[in-house]
């Protein structure tokens, strides 16, 4: 998965959090209806949406920098340990005679060695080799096998419907099941456009699509007012006489978050701009929030969905880049701990290998105990796959 565009800057300032602030207690002096209520919700809501996003920003480059220091030289010899393994095992195989299940185990410790270093890295002939020596389904078909089998999974529990699509890799096939499903969604969120009787003809919208058409363009109608309102406050012909350098320097800088924020449709921004300088009161304030409320919630929601979708795919990006399991939700204020736990993890897996490989590089006995303690192991693995559902 390629790593998704940088984000745009969603670092708040001092002047924003105390403006954010008045903004709450204007809506607070009226009397609290649910859409009074949810504005405060989807403020809080966004405060913290911003927050996520700005560690995401600020955090995942030094654990880029930690992670290629501290765990890349670990999985670099793991991965170089595991292919020479894996070949020593099959001089292990086949140099001594085994008992039926002794054999089965160590054809099975070397499929999942010479298959962790196919999966890890560029295609490797002779590990192919080794793998289709012994594998009762060779790689390539086992993969395809894999991916059909992902993808009708997709397709019967997700609802949608991927063809004949081909797919190089399961982090391709999520990805592409993820994009129909979004695509479908829209298509049953947006007017009707498919064929039929009434293609081409222009469908009379109903009475909730017209309401939603009225509250954007009222939404859409406000944020121009305020700009307006802001931009004429802010005009340097507007200066106090006598203003001073800073002064002045405050007035573009302002007019210059106006404009950002106009262009991107961040009523939130405005307003807060707007009670920066004191074009607002707090009774005017509680005024707006009482009669536009409805629609100020509509744009913050749409912008929360927003904000929360650049965070998530932040987040996939993350899961995918560093090999963690998708079901993960990890916080870009822990990373450090993240970090902290991948290394462990692949020190205790380079200890296994180690441990492994003294063991059955020992003496017959300790060999036949370590194999019979692996065999009781994978019984308990098998075991537990067979209750899983699919």
């Amino acid at each position: 998965m390629t790593k998704p565009d940088t984000p745009r800057d969603t670092s708040r300032d001092t002047s924003r959090d105390t403006s954010r602030d008045i903004t709450r207690a204007a809506v607070a002096t009226a009397h609290d209806t649910p859409e009074r209520k949810r504005f405060k919700r989807l403020l809080g809501q966004i405060d913290a949406a911003r927050e996520r996003l700005a560690a995401w920003q600020q955090n995942l480059p030094a654990f880029a920098a930690a992670h290629e220091a501290q765990v890349q030289p670990v999985r670099q010899r793991m991965a170089k340990a595991r292919r020479d393994w894996a070949f020593e095992l099959e001089q292990l195989l086949l140099s001594r005679k085994w008992s039926k299940v002794e054999q089965a185990t160590l054809v099975r410790v070397i499929l999942e060695l010479a298959e962790e270093g196919l999966d890890d890295a560029e295609p490797d002939p002779e590990l192919l080799a080794l793998y289709d020596r012994y594998a009762e389904v060779d790689h390539a078909s086992g993969k395809q096998n894999e991916m059909a089998s992902m993808k009708a999974l997709f397709e019967q529990f997700g609802g949608i419907d991927l063809g004949d699509e081909q797919f190089e890799s399961p982090d391709d096939l999520l990805r592409r099941a993820q994009e129909q499903s979004a695509q479908q969604r829209s298509q049953h969120a947006g007017p009707d456009a498919g064929s039929g009787p009434g293609r081409g003809r222009h469908k009379k919208p109903s009475a909730t699509e017209k309401r939603a058409q009225e509250d954007a363009h009222r939404a859409t109608q406000t944020a121009r007012d305020v700009y307006r309102k802001l931009a004429a406050a802010l005009h340097p012909d507007r200066a106090e006489p006598g203003a001073t350098p800073e002064q002045l320097a405050q007035r573009h800088e302002r007019m210059a978050k106006a404009n950002t924020a106009y262009a991107a449709g961040d009523l939130l921004a405005l307003l807060t701009l707007q009670l920066q300088i004191e074009q607002v009161d707090i009774a005017h304030a509680a005024n707006v929030a009482a009669d536009q409320v409805r629609h100020f919630n509509k744009v913050l929601a749409e912008q929360l969905q927003e904000i929360e979708a650049e965070i998530r795919e932040r987040e996939m990006a993350f899961l995918s880049n560093y090999g963690f399991a998708p079901t993960q939700r990890p916080d870009p204020d822990k990373l450090d701990k993240v970090l902290k736990q991948d290394v462990a993890e692949a020190l205790a897996l380079e200890s296994r290998l180690l441990r492994e490989q003294r063991l059955l590089r020992g003496e017959q006995p300790a060999i036949r105990r370590f194999l019979k303690e692996l065999a009781s192991q994978y019984r308990l693995d098998d075991s537990m796959n067979d209750m899983l559902p699919f």
